[in-house]
């Protein structure tokens, strides 16, 4: 069971697919609409407009044009299949895509002239939940899990999504069961087909149908400690490779087997070794699990052009590297067509992310960026929009357009994030004295109504402290109600909205306080921690080095019977510590403070 998380791969279907075609908005496309004929099969969510195919037996189930031109178009097949042009931007991903119906259901069905068992199969695996990668699943998301039979693989588990798609039709499916025993509560478990490793050397050892080896490789991988990813681990917690020609980029054992091995890369790495006379950090981090440089492996091996991960290596190692707060001295980047305003994109997530997916011909060098400046990366993981980004980005992949990403860039990329309930200072607002609107949700849900122009705030700064107060869908909803008003009329949405404030005034303003004040009992019961342990060692030492004078010293409410002033004061402290740890515990405050987020929750 593996527990870390990896960065975002186009390798996985999300959850976040829409089930049912009755919940969405159909647009047909134009008579002269094209067809969409996608890079790489769609096996993440995709919101962008794409032609999709559905069998008429399984219409909510759907196939992206790569699967269809490349395992159906040419068959006896095609006519059973209706396309449809969906541009109503629900995440949708492709369920054919899994070697248990490229390899074996199709065949089936060639060979028997029917696609019965195919299409009853991908209406039963539509509602299996699909695996949750090496994050992991609860107890309470109620996935199914297969273990090793006679603990043959000691700690492995497979969720019943890779089960079905990879397990049950390899020659070592008998070898599984279903366990004897829940899944506790508290526990965690990760689908350990979800590690690359474990996932290839199933289809090598499933070929020439060696269990024994993939039962002895799988536990190998097993018994690698987990990457670190972003975070540092001690140096000597494990053996670290290198390229031969890099050997201050490391990566860990687990990276490797996961990455390398297999690749017919493993030549141009190296076991890292300590130099003699050297000295080195005490802590690594694997490069491999970085976000930029994973993302870049990743693409290469889909691409099988690990030239992409070498330049993307390079350009990581030659630096800068790129800081969420800011990258100076980068080499800037933007979109060809349009070039947003304050949309930039360092020179190490050009190399890693943007050429490695195909997507470098969409973009140009940013012009007019001053030597000395400091942009934010919007493809920096830290980046507050981030996601979004890198989900047109996606997008853009699949199809191989930019609309999507310059559109979104476009309307975004100078707008604050909406900061929602947190006060802020010197912003910029719409809206009325009453209801204060942030320049992203006047943007995303103001603009265009018909009390737009009504505002008597139209974007100026203001210096006092305020908040957004559209982001609530309460507030939205009121606010719709307001404009379908004949006339338009703000008036009762401007009431409830100044009652709404009164109430955060005396429910989240009083919670920020109290958490602050534990804050502050926290820092100050370190400090009594700190000196009581000082006082302590002090009077340890002065016992041990002059010995007693005869006689004890002690306090009320402290004890007695010891050496020296100095326990004594070790004592006192460590009271006082505990005192004020034991208010921080009390369950006073908590009880306190859900009754005042409730409060807050019947407005909000």
């Amino acid at each position: 069971m593996h527990h870390n998380a990896t960065p975002p791969r186009p390798t996985a279907v999300s959850d976040e697919v829409s089930p049912a075609r009755s919940q969405q908005s159909v647009t047909t496309p134009p008579a002269k609409a094209p067809i969409t004929a996608e890079t790489a099969c769609i096996n993440i969510p995709l919101s962008a407009p794409a032609t999709w195919y559905s069998h008429r037996d399984a219409p909510d189930i759907y196939i992206c044009t790569r699967c269809y031109d490349g395992h159906l178009r040419d068959t006896q097949f095609r006519h059973e299949f209706n396309s449809t042009y969906l541009d109503d931007h629900q995440p949708r991903a492709c369920r054919f895509s899994t070697p248990r119906i490229q390899k074996h259901l199709l065949a089936t069905a060639a060979q028997t002239g029917s696609l019965g068992e195919l299409i009853a199969h991908m209406k039963s695996r539509a509602v299996i939940p699909n695996c949750k990668g090496i994050g992991g699943a609860s107890a309470a998301e109620g996935i199914k899990w297969f273990i090793a039979k006679d603990n043959a693989i000691p700690g492995m588990v497979i969720c019943e999504a890779c089960w079905e798609d990879f397990v049950v039709v390899s020659p070592f499916a008998s070898r599984f069961q279903r366990p004897d025993y829940q899944q506790d509560e508290k526990v965690v478990w990760a689908c350990d087909m979800a590690v690359p490793f474990i996932r290839k050397e199933l289809d090598r050892r499933a070929e020439v149908s060696d269990w024994t080896g993939f039962a002895a490789e799988a536990g190998g991988r097993l018994s690698i400690p987990p990457c670190g990813k972003a975070e540092r681990v001690p140096r000597r917690s494990r053996k670290w490779l290198c390229p031969k020609d890099m050997p201050a980029v490391v990566a860990c054992p687990a990276c490797f087997c996961d990455h390398v091995v297999g690749s017919g890369e493993e030549d141009r790495w190296r076991e890292w070794e300590e130099v003699p006379g050297l000295e080195f950090a005490d802590n690594f981090i694997c490069a491999l699990g970085q976000f930029t440089i994973g993302l870049a492996m990743s693409f290469a091996e889909d691409r099988n052009d690990y030239s992409l991960f070498w330049r993307a290596l390079v350009k990581a190692a030659e630096g800068p590297e790129c800081n969420p707060e800011g990258t100076k001295g980068a080499t800037w980047y933007t979109l060809r067509d349009s070039d947003p305003r304050d949309f930039f994109v360092c020179g190490l997530c050009h190399a890693a992310i943007v050429e490695p997916m195909g997507m470098g011909g969409f973009f140009t060098a940013k012009p007019g960026v001053p030597p000395d400046a400091a942009p934010r990366c919007c493809l920096n993981p830290r980046f507050p929009r981030f996601m979004s980004y890198l989900q047109k980005l996606l997008d853009g992949y699949f199809a191989q357009s930019t609309a999507a990403l310059s559109a979104f860039a476009s309307d975004y990329a100078s707008l604050p994030l909406c900061r929602r309930d947190t006060l802020l200072q010197d912003a910029a607002w719409y809206g009325w004295p009453e209801c204060t609107i942030c320049p992203e949700c006047h943007h995303e849900f103001i603009r265009g109504t018909a009390l737009a122009d009504a505002m008597p705030y139209q974007g100026g700064r203001w210096e006092t402290s305020t908040m957004c107060k559209m982001y609530s869908p309460r507030m939205r909803a009121l606010y719709l109600e307001a404009c379908r008003a004949n006339p338009p009329d703000a008036t009762e949405m401007l009431a409830y909205s100044e009652h709404r404030t009164g109430v955060y005034v005396r429910t989240v303003m009083v919670v920020k306080q109290i958490l602050q004040q534990q804050r502050m009992a926290i820092y100050q019961q370190q400090r009594l921690n700190g000196q009581s342990l000082f006082y302590t060692s002090l009077g340890n030492t002065q016992a041990n080095l002059l010995g007693s004078d005869g006689r004890t010293y002690g306090a009320a409410g402290v004890g007695y019977g010891f050496q020296n002033e100095f326990q004594l004061d070790g004592a006192r402290y460590g009271k006082q510590a505990m005192e004020v740890g034991a208010s921080v515990r009390s369950g006073s405050a908590a009880i306190q403070i859900e009754e005042l987020e409730r409060q807050w929750k019947m407005v909000e």
